[in-house]
């Protein structure tokens, strides 16, 4: 839940997938009498008992199995997990071949076989149908490769899960892999590849692990080479695709509320009449274990450097993932952490520390990331950690720091309960990595009595200074810039080149499969909604119960957020913010976070907003911590400094990175001095204003329970939750808040804003006046939404198809809508040779999409929009936003099952007029950031 407005609209808009958990218990004995039930009985155990011989195996039916499966007569491995009221069924479709299985010649084969997946069948599928299927059905559709695998992805509403079978069916038999589509997906993957270079923290760990695996196949970047990817032939696809595409290859997850038997029938009716495949022999990849240790350098055109350190330890099928998550968290990861403390808060040498362990099948690689403050400062930074990562291996491990690693590792699994989709990855993963489906489940299970020798002895084997891999962007020197350019220069050259001879001539192909696809809507339902009182301080309490996880989240949100402040003093509801995580009268300095993480509570501010995730058990550490926060921050002097010199940092960063500084240079563009363009991280010149004693007074300012709400959702006590808030909240004083005075804001201008930036690629964005969130065209924009930029088959991603002139576009129509209008916001990174062509080819689509929209597409749309309704509540995170939402607008909590009603009675020219008055190209500004 960690988004402002804007992004919750985009959120809202985007179907990101939230959906409310219920506990939905039917009485099987109801109006059954015992003779029937007898009668019942045995005709079902008969009937299981057909089914399973006839499907060759069936497994896991006993209680204590978290996972149904199935091996169907094909080899098709078929794994189901019932997750009762979940809105979406998660399928996934895993195949068991990634980059590693590559030979010379075809690098990049499995990740560009994953794109042309999409293309279209020689018997059902046009090159449209997937597209075009997800989004009449309001479904989710996405793919991913990796070093060992490739994962096919469709998160469908309940009702019509199953009509997404054939498509598998026919996509792993029948791809027809097109030369004309091939020609266009290969210009879109070679913007793909270049985006992913202008991506530091990807183009470090890629060189690592090209480093690190000299001999075996990780060495090759998933992507692949350019130089392979040009020269691609059809003939070599459908050998791999025909070689690695088969059932008995393959496993097919299912997450969701289904009926595992009921299910099963479904997908054995479809999925099991596809022929077996030749057995897949997979290889042994030897890896040269070696004494060494790497260094390397990139160098770019930027202000602060970025470095990486790495270990490789035992791959994913060694099951190791718990005791690597408990030393990231031990080590690196969270405020508590040994290398935070050390490195961010005492001795100031990084603005940021953070691990992850990629847990590659053959073997994985933990990586240590950290951005200096300063280059200079590198090599001691490097030796603080050598010397950390020894005292943790040799030395006995604080009862406490083990308390707090475990109790993350225990939330960070309960949130894996609440996402299906996760859920349904993590399945896929364990199997096609080692055979063991019920292995996330299983993922909390340690030995208490080993688990610190666990740790130890795979630190002391695997993180040794002479087994670490190095790496490191830093600045080029002034005298290299040049070369730099010209190197990036030749490289557009050619692809131009190659790339000009591959230009598609064939239109894209409408849907044939889609028409046949008879969708049942959503019916008209109850959304939850909260209890909701008023403390006598004026503090606003929202309660959800839900006990589907042992989770609970709270947020408060109060009156002051980023637009408070004024424009000689941005950024000092960011400093507030952070500070009221830098210790308490009760929990001086580092004690508070100490005190917070040893129960695994986890703490977000930013500015106007306090956010807190903690197991069941532990309520009322988060509520005592929260109310610590907001009644007596200590605002130490020290800290305070620290906070702002790392705020500084982050805003050099955040200059740094186009794809990010592109939102604040068209929100300036666009609202002028209006608080809506207010940067939240402030300015060099307003940071150097603020002092703590300014910041301490501006606390106890806008620090108040006057038009402050706390919602708390999740699995709490019912019997003492008010008491508890009572206890916390209760005593909190302040006065009231005014409401903020906005400015009129003008119509955007049409212009060209550029600023340069030394990158591969430029980011391209085109942005004009929208509207607030309360109009009454916010639905019919939003609707027209869909079709333009959200999901696989809108208008601007199939100009991408069609051009291969960009990998990615985004954006939406409504961007930051609120109380104050919104940005229309279309953003896209485009190579240098190809801007003008796409700009061109944006702005026309954005003028004439609208005319073309068709009755069937707008009634498609609606739904879509409609179905991303109860996925706003399917975690505990995602129903405290829906809230907060809802009670910032004064919006009824019968708000969605009300809208359902009104989106359907929108018609078509309704929609047409509204957008017509907002989008159209000269009314547009383009705000352009790259090698101009």
């Amino acid at each position: 839940m960690k988004h402002d407005e804007a992004t919750y609209n985009t959120y809202e808009s985007a179907q990101q997938y939230h959906a409310r958990k219920r506990n939905c218990k039917k009485c099987f004995w109801k109006n059954h009498s015992s003779t029937s039930i007898a009668k019942n009985i045995f005709f079902s155990m008969l009937i299981v008992f057909i089914f399973a011989i006839k499907l060759q195996s069936v497994e896991n039916m006993s209680t204590h199995k978290k996972v149904f499966k199935s091996v169907l007569s094909n080899g098709l491995t078929v794994l189901i997990h019932q997750k009762k009221a979940a809105p979406k069924v998660a399928l996934q479709m895993w195949y068991n071949v990634g980059s590693k299985h590559e030979q010379p010649g075809e690098r990049g084969m499995a990740h560009f076989l994953e794109h042309m997946i999409f293309k279209g069948t020689d018997t059902m599928l046009s090159e449209a149908d997937i597209n075009a299927v997800s989004q009449k059905l309001a479904a989710y559709a996405n793919a991913f490769t990796s070093y060992d695998y490739t994962a096919y992805v469709f998160d469908v509403p309940v009702a019509n899960w199953d009509k997404m079978l054939p498509i598998y069916a026919d996509c792993m038999q029948n791809c027809s892999f097109l030369q004309d589509h091939m020609n266009s997906e290969v210009q879109a993957v070679i913007q793909e590849l270049k985006m992913y270079r202008d991506d530091y923290h990807w183009t470090l760990a890629d060189g690592l692990i090209t480093n690190i695996f000299e001999s075996h196949p990780y060495h090759y970047p998933i992507i692949g080479y350019k130089q392979d990817l040009w020269n691609l032939q059809r003939e070599t696809f459908f050998k791999f695709y025909h070689k690695y595409y088969v059932p008995n290859n393959a496993a097919f997850v299912v997450v969701g509320d289904v009926d595992p038997l009921e299910a099963l029938g479904k997908i054995e009716k479809v999925l099991g009449a596809i022929p077996r495949g030749q057995d897949v022999v997979h290889p042994e990849f030897f890896f040269n274990d070696e004494l060494q240790a790497k260094t390397f350098s990139i160098y770019r055109e930027l202000e602060q450097a970025f470095c990486m350190m790495s270990f490789v330890v035992p791959g994913g099928r060694e099951k190791k993932d718990f005791i690597f998550d408990i030393i990231g968290s031990l080590l690196v990861n969270g405020k508590g952490s040994r290398l935070h403390i050390k490195l961010v808060d005492e001795l100031e040498l990084a603005t940021s520390v953070s691990s992850m362990c990629y847990g590659l099948f053959d073997r994985g690689v933990f990586f240590i990331s950290f951005k200096p403050k300063h280059e200079k400062d590198i090599p001691a930074i490097k030796e603080i950690i050598f010397n950390e990562i020894r005292a943790l291996a040799y030395e006995p491990i604080p009862e406490e720091q083990m308390r707090r690693a475990l109790k993350i590792a225990q939330i960070d699994y309960q949130h894996l309960l609440e996402d299906t989709t996760k859920q349904a990855s993590a399945i896929g993963s364990a199997f096609i990595g080692f055979q063991d489906e019920e292995y996330p489940f299983e993922y909390c299970n340690y030995n208490p009595d080993t688990i610190v020798s666990e740790i130890q002895a795979l630190l002391q084997r695997y993180f040794r200074k002479s087994l670490c891999f190095y790496g490191e962007v830093i600045k080029a020197a002034q005298e290299d810039q040049p070369y730099l350019k010209q190197l990036q220069e030749e490289s557009d050259a050619l692809d131009s080149k190659i790339l000009s001879g591959k230009d598609r001539k064939t239109l894209v192909e409408a849907g044939r499969y889609v028409d046949s696809i008879v969708v049942e809507k959503l019916p008209v339902q109850k959304f939850p909604a909260p209890e909701v009182y008023t403390l006598a301080n004026g503090l606003k309490i929202l309660l959800s119960h839900n006990d589907e996880v042992d989770l609970v989240e709270c947020a408060l949100r109060y009156k002051a957020d980023y637009q408070y402040d004024t424009q000689d003093l941005l950024g000092m509801g960011h400093l507030v913010a952070k500070m009221m995580l830098e210790g308490t009268v009760k929990y001086p300095g580092l004690s508070f976070v100490q005190e917070a993480e040893s129960y695994g509570v986890t703490l977000y501010t930013n500015a106007g907003h306090i956010e807190c995730s903690m197991l069941s058990e532990d309520l009322r550490k988060g509520l005592e911590l929260i109310g610590q926060m907001v009644q007596e921050a200590a605002f130490d002097e020290a800290a305070f400094d620290r906070i702002k010199n790392v705020t500084k940092s982050q805003l050099t960063q955040f200059w740094d990175t186009p794809k990010r500084s592109i939102n604040q240079v068209v929100a300036e563009q666009v609202y002028g001095k209006h608080p809506y363009a207010n940067m939240s991280l402030g300015t060099e010149e307003s940071l150097q204003k603020i002092s703590k004693d300014m910041a301490y007074d501006f606390y106890k300012k806008v620090l108040t329970p006057q038009d402050s709400v706390l919602v708390v959702v999740g699995n709490f006590d019912p019997k003492t939750i008010k008491q508890d808030i009572e206890n916390y909240f209760g005593s909190w004083t302040g006065g009231k808040i005014e409401d903020l005075q906005y400015p009129v804001i003008q119509a955007t201008a049409p212009k060209t804003v550029d600023i340069v930036k030394q990158r591969d690629q430029i980011v391209v964005a085109f942005a004009g006046l929208s509207i607030d969130r309360l109009h009454p065209w916010y639905d019919a924009l939003l609707v027209f939404n869909q079709l333009l930029v959200v999901g696989m088959n809108s208008y601007l991603f199939s100009l991408r198809e069609q051009s291969g002139l960009f990998y990615t576009i985004s954006g939406s129509l409504l961007h930051g809508s609120g109380t104050q209008p919104g940005i229309v916001f279309i953003k896209t990174i485009v190579s240098k040779d190809r801007l003008q062509e796409a700009q061109d080819a944006i702005l026309n689509c954005l003028d004439t999409s609208i005319n073309n929209v068709t009755e069937q597409e707008f009634d498609e749309a609606k739904e879509m929009v409609i179905n991303t309704f109860p996925s706003l509540f399917e975690t505990n995170e995602a129903s405290a936003s829906a809230f907060m939402f809802l009670d910032k607008y004064n919006l009824p909590y019968d708000y969605f099952e009300k809208r359902i009603s009104l989106i359907r009675a929108m018609k078509l020219d309704d929609m047409k007029h509204a957008v017509k008055q907002y989008l159209n190209s000269k009314n547009l500004m383009c705000v352009r950031i790259g090698r101009m």
